[in-house]
């Protein structure tokens, strides 16, 4: 088979794919698929794609990692996050909209860490369902303590600037919930992230430090 042939045929099925993507991200912000999409179905040669199919083609692979990246910091996930956490600047958001940009912004790429990691391992269905549980907890954890310490540090203990989200109109936990619930919260969502791999032994001490850290950490 030709190069020509190899690029038609990977052109083809990358096409179907990204418009089946596309299709298939419910709840991303509308304005940001319209703009994906623009950007993604505008054609050409798709060298690059056709390079990414056949390395993994060469290598017999499974790019069950790669999906999870992708997945993660694409428009149900980071990307998504970012955007709503723009279009929400100035406007109030319920706790529940609150905690589903967190979960996009930052907790989706945590998760995701914790799933790869759990993928390279090779591991059971049940143990691989524990450690998404806590990544999702931990992810979350992550963003209420991200909240508060912009409005109790200085900028020389973040290292960046402080107050920067109330500044610029931006839905926090501290602003929507108060300093002392939003600690609260912070530490329910560790309960939560420790509870999920409560059935594993020493070996996930690692993670249950980690956990920790999220919530205890001082910048």
């Amino acid at each position: 088979m030709d190069a020509g042939e190899i690029l038609r045929r990977s052109s083809a099925a990358v096409e179907r794919r990204l418009s089946e993507a596309l299709a298939a991200c419910d709840g991303a912000p509308r304005r940001l698929m319209e703009a994906i999409g623009y950007s993604l179905l505008g054609g050409g040669k798709r060298l690059r794609p056709a390079l990414v199919i056949e390395s993994w083609r060469a290598c017999a692979g499974a790019a069950a990692l790669s999906r999870e990246l992708a997945v993660a910091s694409g428009p149900a996930g980071m990307v998504g996050g970012q955007v709503l956490d723009m279009e929400g600047e100035g406007k109030p958001l319920s706790l529940a909209e609150l905690q589903d940009l967190h979960r996009r912004k930052t907790g989706a790429l945590i998760r995701a860490s914790c799933r790869m990691g759990a993928i390279a391992a090779g591991a059971a269905e049940a143990k691989l369902d524990a450690v998404t549980v806590y990544g999702q907890h931990a992810g979350l954890a992550f963003q209420i303590v991200d909240d508060l310490l912009d409005v109790s540090c200085t900028p020389q203990q973040l290292g960046k600037a402080s107050n920067k989200d109330a500044a610029r109109g931006k839905n926090t936990y501290p602003a929507l919930l108060g300093v002392e619930a939003s600690r609260n919260a912070a530490a329910a969502q560790l309960d939560a992230a420790l509870s999920a791999i409560d059935s594993f032994g020493a070996e996930a001490d690692g993670l249950r430090a980690l956990a920790r850290f999220v919530v205890e950490r001082v910048s």
